[in-house]
């Protein structure tokens, strides 16, 4: 395993993702019917994203990529895509699938850090980061939205991904208690009101955009159903760092939408899933919806 100066926290993720590969392939290959499939959900985003305009966007980045099957899926539309993670063993199953499926001429991985590869003279027309700034440390996000600002062509598409810290307002479960815990519920349900109050998208950024409140984020949360921690994001967080880093930030998507509160969900996994899939096939770029959703999805360019 190698270090690419990691802590604690993160040489434990990536003994996870290691060690958890071929699961992580089964949940990626899943098709989410029996049970919600957060990574086929967001990979529709970038899926949708480059059918609106294959002239627009025949190169792909995915920062994070595990065992490849978003490159895979865009690869299949043509793009020429990439993707980096530092699991090797998630690589390895990358190659082989993509081999496999006759599509190693469009699709090309890496195992390293994303903090630390060189992307020698490449930009791209969509980077995604899908479920992987949660594993970075707080104060490497503005060096890491800097990079992504250097990879995205002029007129390309970021969509990032985090696990949504505004669910926490309405999970009512150990993450409640958390943010109960450390007096920041009422700075998040504020957040909650603004998001599904405001009259559009772009009237929500700028509110983000000139707050000034510090929540600050939690360095321990109770354990998700992957066995590694990691941070969370409200939508205001990421996008005034976004806009710190000169994007600008044009939507947000939910994923994993919760018409069940989780305890109930677990209980009855076929029916959230039905509940889900649908609010995700017909209302996948509602932003009101954001804070009954477990993941989000900015876009910004």
């Amino acid at each position: 395993m190698q270090d690419w100066n990691l802590d604690e926290r993160q040489r434990n993720s990536l003994k996870y993702f290691i060690d958890h590969a071929t699961d992580w392939r089964r949940r990626a290959e899943a098709d989410g019917r029996r049970r919600v499939s957060t990574i086929l959900q967001r990979n529709t985003h970038a899926i949708a994203l480059v059918k609106t305009n294959p002239e627009r966007y025949k190169t792909a980045l995915d920062l994070g990529c595990g065992t490849g099957e978003l490159v895979m899926d865009l690869a299949r539309l043509g793009v020429k895509s990439y993707g980096i993670d530092y699991s090797e063993k998630m690589i390895e199953l990358a190659i082989e699938k993509a081999e496999r499926l006759k599509l190693s001429a469009r699709c090309t991985f890496a195992v390293d850090s994303v903090m630390d590869h060189e992307f020698v003279n490449q930009r791209f027309d969509v980077v995604t980061a899908f479920g992987f700034i949660e594993y970075l440390r707080p104060e490497e996000l503005p060096a890491f939205f800097a990079k992504c600002r250097q990879l995205v062509n002029d007129g390309g598409m970021l969509l990032l991904g985090s696990r949504n810290r505004l669910f926490n307002v309405l999970s009512l479960n150990q993450f409640t208690k958390a943010e109960i815990g450390a007096g920041t519920i009422n700075t998040l349900l504020q957040e909650a009101v603004d998001l599904v109050a405001a009259e559009s998208f772009a009237d929500f950024v700028n509110i983000a955009i000139n707050d000034t409140t510090a929540t600050g984020v939690l360095n321990e949360y109770p354990q998700t159903d992957v066995a590694v921690a990691g941070y969370q994001y409200t939508p205001s967080e990421l996008i005034r760092l976004l806009d710190q880093a000169s994007f600008k930030i044009t939507a947000v998507s939910p994923v994993h939408f919760h018409a069940l509160v989780p305890a109930i969900a677990r209980e009855n996994a076929e029916l959230h899933a039905q509940f889900s899939n649908t609010i995700h096939e017909q209302y996948r770029g509602e932003y009101r919806l954001v804070p009954q959703s477990s993941t989000y999805i900015l876009y910004a360019e």
